[in-house]
């Protein structure tokens, strides 16, 4: 791997390095770009080099994956990799076992991976064809193959892409390539799912143009260096988001999944009644009591990848503040000072991100105060978990 610093970076010298001594798992990027120098820059970019520096291992299985479509079916795969199949199972003989996972866990000599509706990732679409339009434009630019070559290989990589994404599109009503707002009435599980394709089909949608590209006659070997050096590291630049979620210092994802699981065991002995007095907010039409009464919600918070994302996707419910965040309320929320408030019924998830405000009519709201009331007095439990805790701090602190 390569981390090419600046516009003076030797790009063809990374791609025959890349060419001579790297081997096996084409899912690994080839260049990580940092194109303007800053600390924080490199941070960003080598915690995103550190999770490619590992041994990873083949896993035979006993059904045929595509890892490269122009290649064909192989009965073989890298570990942490993504492939498509045509099987619903995946059966992994004791060697992969021994791999993927603690071998001392299982005593047959074969273990099973089935395919759930839960297990869908956006994360793994943007994966799979990363890897894939990083391999055809590298062997297109080091000219591994030929013109003709890569775009016969691109128009039926091209039309594959098409084809999962129409299949997303059938199966689950998620139009990766076109941004879409929340749909009324959408369980927890689809809003998370909706935030992650807004995040991540900007990608997809690179990765995709960069094979039709390479499929309409664009020629990646005459590119300058430095070009060259930006398109081969398409998958790697630290997007807005991911930079906001490395400034969220006091969580770690390991801490979040702890929160999460004693959440949601809450909840479940909680025994959510059908009556309640919690009114819904008007923006989303949703309460405390919906959300708790939703089928989705454990399988969404499981599916939630990072703090930024929880913090964006999980409602908190409550009238709208005006705070005023005077010196030193980040270390403590009682330097906060109510400005003003009202009878509005909000919901956080709503909330401009970015500025951590939400404007109805002539008034704007920076903050919100969660009420219970006195029939649902029953729920207060939950407002001792770390999680919830967690999102109040975050919303009154920042």
């Amino acid at each position: 791997m390569c981390v090419g610093v600046g516009s003076g970076f030797p790009t063809r010298v990374s791609m025959y390095l890349r060419e001579r001594y790297h081997r096996g798992n084409d899912a690994v990027p080839s260049i990580f770009c940092i194109e303007y120098i800053s600390e924080k820059a490199f941070k960003n970019k080598l915690d995103g080099v550190l999770e490619f520096c590992q041994v990873r291992n083949f896993v035979e299985l006993d059904c045929g994956v595509l890892a490269v479509p122009w290649e064909g079916e192989r009965k073989f795969a890298v570990e942490k990799t993504w492939v498509v199949t045509r099987s619903p199972i995946l059966r992994m003989g004791r060697q992969g076992v021994a791999l993927v996972t603690d071998k001392e866990k299982f005593n047959s000599l074969t273990v099973e991976r089935e395919s759930k509706p839960e297990d869908f990732s956006i994360e793994a679409v943007a994966d799979i064809f990363r890897s894939w339009s990083q391999k055809l434009q590298l062997d297109s630019i080091t000219k591994s193959i030929t013109q003709v070559q890569a775009q016969e290989y691109s128009c039926s990589t091209y039309n594959l892409m098409l084809n999962i994404l129409e299949d997303i599109k059938n199966s689950r009503g998620i139009e990766i390539l076109n941004a879409h707002e929340e749909k009324s009435g959408e369980s927890f599980l689809e809003s998370v799912l909706r935030l992650q394709v807004s995040r991540v089909g900007m990608r997809i949608r690179g990765y995709v143009t960069a094979v039709e590209e390479i499929k309409n006659g664009k020629d990646l070997s005459k590119l300058d260096q430095f070009e060259a050096a930006k398109i081969i590291g398409l998958g790697t630049i630290t997007g807005k988001a991911q930079q906001r979620a490395n400034a969220l210092k006091n969580m770690t994802q390991a801490t979040l999944k702890d929160y999460i699981e004693e959440f949601l065991s809450a909840v479940e002995k909680l025994k959510v009644k059908d009556e309640t007095g919690f009114e819904v907010c008007k923006i989303t039409n949703r309460s405390l009591h919906t959300l708790l009464k939703d089928s989705t919600l454990a399988s969404g918070l499981r599916k939630i990848r990072s703090p930024l994302d929880f913090l964006e996707t999980f409602p908190l419910f409550g009238i709208g503040l005006q705070l005023k965040r005077n010196e030193g309320t980040l270390d403590s929320a009682q330097k906060a000072a109510v400005k003003s408030y009202t009878n509005d019924l909000i919901d956080s998830s709503t909330f401009d991100f970015a500025t951590l405000s939400l404007t109805i009519g002539e008034q704007t709201y920076n903050s919100l105060c969660p009420l219970i009331p006195i029939t649902d007095a029953y729920t207060a439990p939950l407002f001792s978990t770390n999680l919830m805790k967690y999102l109040i701090s975050y919303n009154i602190t920042e």
